[in-house]
């Protein structure tokens, strides 16, 4: 008598599943350290602009520069910009006024519940550099700064 072997045993169904799960928690962590650089590259690329078109008009308007200054006012046109704030789907941006180190400066919050970490780009009087840092507020904002900075976060030159 010969029997008709249909479906998939026990064994063969558990190690499939196994397969998953390790490819799982292989893939998932990669994936979100991912999405993390490429939130973080937005934040960079709209640093970069503003960046930009803050040094234009600080160069313009050094005696005015808090009062002309402002995300509204300048030549580069983002949507959602209020005069010292601009929110977006994953970070809110935030101006920073000069001091006696630095001229200007900006900071890029996540935008979450747990603000993780934020971007702080400053723009130094002493050379004229813009120096960027990764500042952790959480336990997980540490790991993500690693990610987000490619390295160290707490070197002094930043990233």
């Amino acid at each position: 008598m010969r029997l008709n072997k249909q479906g998939f045993t026990l064994i063969e169904l558990l190690v499939v599943v196994l397969i998953i799960g390790i490819l799982t928690s292989v893939g998932v962590p990669q994936y979100l350290k991912a999405v993390e650089k490429a939130r973080a590259a937005e934040a960079l690329q709209l640093m970069g602009v503003l960046k930009d078109s803050l040094a234009i008009c600080y160069t313009t308007f050094q005696n005015q520069f808090d009062a002309k200054c402002t995300f509204t006012n300048l030549e580069a046109n983002i949507s959602g910009a209020e005069a010292e704030k601009i929110t977006t789907d994953s970070f809110v941006v935030t101006r920073l006024s000069g001091d006696g180190t630095y001229y200007y400066g900006l900071k890029f919050e996540r935008n979450n519940t747990n603000k993780d970490y934020s971007i702080v780009g400053k723009k130094r009087r002493s050379d004229g550099t813009f120096v960027r840092n990764c500042v952790p507020n959480t336990e997980k904002g540490k790991e993500l700064c690693r990610v987000v900075a490619g390295r160290n976060y707490a070197t002094v030159d930043g990233f």
